[in-house]
């Protein structure tokens, strides 16, 4: 239980102060640099939610002994109290946890298993659906994929349903509503285009990851800030690749504004039942319409800015515990 309690305290106060201050360049570099680009706002959700594990391998695992410059501030002074009140918030933050680490590790078990059961009982319960009964379906299929330079995904049609959504992380499927084919060619390739980007990005895997490691560090909410922004990051960065497929980012922004009225039934009141079609929200509608109509600034960091900005947080965290 003592090694549980030592690991409890480094990292909760390595996941505490490491995506604050994260979270804190974040908010600079925003304000600096009034970028829309997707990718930028990304790396930052995944900075956040890795900068707690490479900080607790680098010092706990390959260099042990640069994380003792706690032990050298003098005691007494500013940055020995600051950084001496900041282990003592991961000490009590792992007084809470440690009892409670086994049913943690449980739940998130079972979710992660429940991800993978949820998609296999899907394929028992549903048949996948036949090219001859889809021949136009399946020709965008095949040619949006061969664009994209991936294999064509299983597809599934269901009646009833007013949504479409990817779903397999090792077998891919995308799935149809059959009122999402009753859409004209255009506004149908558009929605094929944009599952077709997650499948492209791995977006299934990638979500899966954020989500357990979000769940790892459940009691901090920058893991969770970090987790709701990369869901709508990848939607938008999705949005990106598929309107470059479609040749044209206001036609693509208008199928968005149609499939979100069709979602709703052409009355405003949203389905709560299904998930959001192509990953919409009334929240995010108005923000990816936007960006296809007003792109603005789009452009990454180099990504030896991250390790940089790595490099010196973990330094700070190196001072705390």
């Amino acid at each position: 239980m003592s090694l549980i309690y030592a690991f409890t305290h480094t990292f909760a106060s390595y996941v505490l102060f490491g995506g604050m201050f994260v979270y804190l360049t974040y908010l600079v570099c925003s304000k600096l640099l009034s970028n829309r680009c997707s990718k930028l706002r990304s790396g930052f959700m995944w900075f956040a939610l890795l900068i707690p594990f490479i900080t607790y391998f680098a010092l706990k695992v390959l260099f042990p002994r640069i994380g003792n410059y706690h032990d050298n501030l003098i005691s007494g002074t500013f940055w020995f109290t600051l950084f001496d009140l900041a282990c003592q918030v991961g000490y009590w933050t792992s007084l809470i946890l440690t009892p409670l680490v086994f049913a943690w590790v449980a739940v998130i078990g079972i979710r992660i298993f429940y991800v993978f059961l949820s998609g296999h009982k899907f394929r028992q319960i549903n048949r996948t659906a036949r090219k001859e009964d889809y021949h136009q379906l399946f020709s965008m299929i095949d040619e949006g994929a061969a664009r994209l330079g991936i294999k064509s995904p299983e597809v599934f049609v269901l009646a009833g349903w007013p949504d479409t959504f990817t779903f397999g992380i090792f077998r891919p499927a995308v799935v149809f509503g059959e009122d999402m084919l009753g859409l004209d060619d255009q506004d149908l390739r558009a929605v094929i285009a944009h599952e077709l980007a997650h499948i492209y990005r791995k977006d299934a895997l990638l979500s899966v990851i954020a989500a357990f490691m979000r769940d790892l560090m459940f009691f901090s909410p920058i893991s969770h800030w970090a987790f709701n922004g990369l869901m709508t990051a990848k939607e938008e960065m999705a949005d990106d690749i598929a309107s470059k497929l479609v040749g044209d980012r206001l036609q693509y922004g208008s199928t968005l504004i149609k499939v979100w009225k069709l979602f709703n039934g052409g009355n405003g009141s949203v389905n709560h039942n299904v998930y959001p079609a192509m990953g919409m929200t009334q929240g995010n509608l108005t923000r990816r319409v936007e960006r296809l109509v007003n792109p603005g600034r789009m452009t990454a960091l180099p990504k030896i800015t991250f390790l940089v900005m790595g490099l010196v947080i973990i330094n700070l965290l190196s001072f705390i515990c």
